[in-house]
């Protein structure tokens, strides 16, 4: 009776070059938000919330970049070195967000 009715769900993680490729597109994102506030200067608490959460996205990508296996370790430092850099980043547009009139800035 063992194996009857039942499936096997097999977990599909990403390819490195997939994890990557969502790398890329969190950091185009962070320096799109972060060029236009440059550019045009802070002006809003939506402003700080939009830059707080794309960088809190480059760090979680890096974060998945470092869980993968086989990397060097100074690879591995390096990428939680970057992770913890941009969590910063991004407590710190959180705390503006907030300061702005952004309720939580989340």
């Amino acid at each position: 009776m063992a194996g009857h009715g039942l499936r096997t769900v097999k977990r599909v993680s990403p390819t490195f070059t997939e994890l990557v490729s969502a790398w890329e597109a969190a950091y185009r994102m962070y320096m799109s938000h972060w060029q236009l506030v440059q550019a045009n200067g802070f002006s809003s608490a939506e402003d700080a919330a939009v830059i707080s959460a794309a960088a809190r996205g480059v760090a979680d990508a890096w974060h998945e970049l470092a869980k993968w296996r086989g990397l060097p370790w100074w690879c591995v430092a390096s990428l939680e070195s970057s992770v913890e850099g941009f969590r910063e980043v991004s407590a710190q547009w959180h705390d503006k967000a907030v300061a702005s009139g952004a309720g939580d800035g989340r």
